[in-house]
């Protein structure tokens, strides 16, 4: 008799209150699939509060739009969890085509930068406007995982798209030694272009803008079948070629070349 009298008065508790604790696992024993199930759960606001079915399909929690700007990102996450720890996933959805480097901000936090192959900056266009990445928090930055873009980076200033592979410099640089050039096209995020890459730009030079392409010996950085020597090129023709020791005492002039 006691039974009937202690079930109504925990639905009405249940619904007044609209939120029921228990200590012990809850088990649904209705004889049709219908009759275990729990429904009404909202979508949570804080992330101590239970997931429904939809939230999960949806994963709302996890996604987000990029705001801020191309290398400074900012997102809005909900629920807001009260920290990220290693392991938390986002999608976000990015609003532009980064420049460079990338940082983020989760809900108006502190910065992280955003990294790719573990460590490595993003280099720009590896995230174009209006593509949805995955990044996993590893606890001091946010790792890329997918998907990074394929789209070649701009040429810098003061060169030419050659083709979809690689820059090359509009001028020669002036006379240097190898090893001082070599620096040099480092220093500015290139390198020394290939006979091969020099020899295809001089035949489309025209079209390309590229000046002074021969007429000068320029310096490579391929070998030339001997211990310490480089290609040289340009001499006369976009087929002239020579060689000469690397520490040669003869500066000369080199183009820098950049990859896509």
């Amino acid at each position: 008799m006691r039974t009937p009298t202690i079930i109504p008065l925990l639905l009405l508790a249940f619904t007044m209150n609209a939120q029921v604790q228990v200590d012990k696992p809850v088990v649904l024993t209705g004889a049709q699939p219908a009759d275990r199930r729990v429904e009404g759960i909202p979508a949570p606001t804080s992330d101590d509060q239970a997931m429904n079915a939809e939230g999960l399909q949806l994963a709302a929690y996890a996604y987000a739009e990029i705001t801020g700007q191309p290398d400074l990102w900012s997102a809005q996450v909900q629920p807001v969890p009260d920290s990220l720890p290693a392991g938390s996933l986002l999608l976000l959805k990015a609003a532009f085509t980064n420049t460079g480097p990338v940082e983020l901000s989760i809900n108006g936090g502190p910065l992280a930068p955003v990294t790719k192959n573990g460590v490595a900056p993003l280099d720009s266009a590896d995230v174009l406007a209006g593509e949805v990445v995955v990044l996993v928090h590893d606890g001091q930055r946010f790792q890329l995982t997918g998907p990074a873009s394929r789209a070649p980076r701009n040429c810098p200033p003061g060169t030419v798209t050659v083709n979809g592979q690689y820059c090359m410099e509009l001028q020669k640089r002036a006379l240097s030694d190898f090893d001082l050039a070599a620096l040099a096209c480092g220093m500015a995020g290139g390198r020394m272009c290939t006979w091969g890459e020099w020899h295809y730009a001089c035949r489309n030079a025209t079209a390309l803008g590229l000046t002074d392409i021969v007429g000068d010996w320029e310096w490579t950085n391929n070998t030339a079948n001997g211990d310490g020597l480089v290609r040289i090129v340009g001499g006369s023709s976009c087929w002239g070629h020579n060689t000469s020791p690397a520490w040669d005492v003869q500066p000369r002039n080199y183009r820098c070349c950049f990859d896509r």
